[in-house]
């Protein structure tokens, strides 16, 4: 339980070090007006590939975050940023989460973890849970995509 804990103040400190006015790794996050918060719940998730695939539970949230820094040009609008938590394998692990994020543009950790990154993790999982996050306006999370760009 104590795990769950971390991994929900871990994800809060990252959504607020990257969404709010002011609020970075050097400012102290209750400075950071009330926050987002992070609710759990059972999903299923797959692993690997074809004949190999599994299914297991993880745990699926997501965070509501202002669409701009700058509070008067948001306009009150927020984004979801979605994530998902794959426990240790471990029930009694007590080691801190490992965090993925996936590179390149426009690179969804939640989809491509799954079927590309699994197996480089698999031992890290034994121990730690493995929190994958959509960042802005990719995969899961709220589409930031431009549609009068792809229309034209």
């Amino acid at each position: 339980m104590e795990r769950r804990l971390i991994v929900r103040i871990s994800l809060i400190v990252i959504v607020l070090c990257a969404a709010l006015p002011g609020a970075g790794f050097g400012t102290p996050v209750a400075s950071a007006q009330a926050g987002p918060s992070a609710v759990l719940s059972d999903c299923p998730y797959r692993l690997g590939i074809g004949a190999v695939a599994q299914e297991i539970t993880a745990q699926c949230g997501q965070i509501d975050v202002p669409a701009s820094r700058d509070s008067q040009m948001s306009g009150g609008k927020t984004l979801q940023i979605r994530f998902v938590v794959l426990p240790a394998r471990d029930p009694n692990a007590d080691l801190a989460p490992i965090f993925h994020l996936e590179g390149g543009p426009g690179g969804s950790a939640i989809e491509m973890f799954g079927t590309i990154w699994h197996t480089a993790y698999h031992d890290l999982n034994a121990d730690h849970d493995i929190v994958l996050i959509d960042q802005r306006g990719i995969g899961q999370s709220t589409s930031l995509q431009c549609t009068e760009v792809m229309d034209a």
